[in-house]
Parts: C-alpha cells; sequence; structure tokens
C-alpha cells in the first residue's frame, strides 16, 4: 500500500548552495525508491497561530520500506548539517489513510 509523506518547509535564501548539495544528494534517493512528488503549495499567508513554513510538498512511495530506505539511508543521514543550512524549517510526517 502506497505511503504518503508530508513535508513542510522553508528555505533558507542564504544557503542556495547547501540546498543544490540536498537535493542533489536526495533526489536519486527518491527516484530509488520510487517516489513521487503529488504536490507542493506555497503558503500565502497564515490565517491564525504562528508562523507556518512557506511550503507544504506531498510525497507518495510505494510503501513504508521505500520510505526507509531514503530516510534511514547513509547518505540522507550524512544530510543532517546541510539540511539544517538549506532549510530554516523542515518537517516531515506520515499522513494516515
Amino acid at each position: 500500500m502506497s505511503v504518503r509523506v508530508f513535508a513542510l518547509t522553508t528555505l533558507n535564501p542564504n544557503q542556495t548552495e547547501a540546498l543544490s548539495t540536498y537535493m542533489a544528494t536526495t533526489s536519486p534517493l527518491l527516484e530509488q525508491a520510487k517516489a513521487r512528488v503529488i504536490q507542493t503549495y506555497t503558503i500565502a499567508s497564515t490565517m491564525i497561530g504562528e508562523t507556518v513554513p512557506n511550503t507544504i510538498t506531498i510525497v507518495e512511495y510505494p510503501d513504508m520500506g521505500a520510505v526507509n530506505s531514503v530516510f534511514q539511508s547513509a547518505e540522507y543521514g550524512l544530510l543532517k548539517e546541510i539540511r539544517a543550512q538549506a532549510f530554516s524549517n523542515y518537517q516531515i510526517a506520515i499522513l494516515a489513510d
């Protein structure tokens, strides 16, 4: 059964090189996992509450094993510092069916 992952992110505009490194590493991981971006939304404004991340992205994976193959991979693990530089906000969640 497919699994949808919800990413809430805000890019750090001063760290384009870090973002390029992050994307160059994660794009092949997603491809290998047969994951596909379903939809990306840009937040126009926050109506109630604290400021939310600027972008919401929904990615579909074939199954939970594919999700784990990305997020538990050695390559992804090495991105912790790069990810912190590239994004000022970065949250990942698995959506319920």
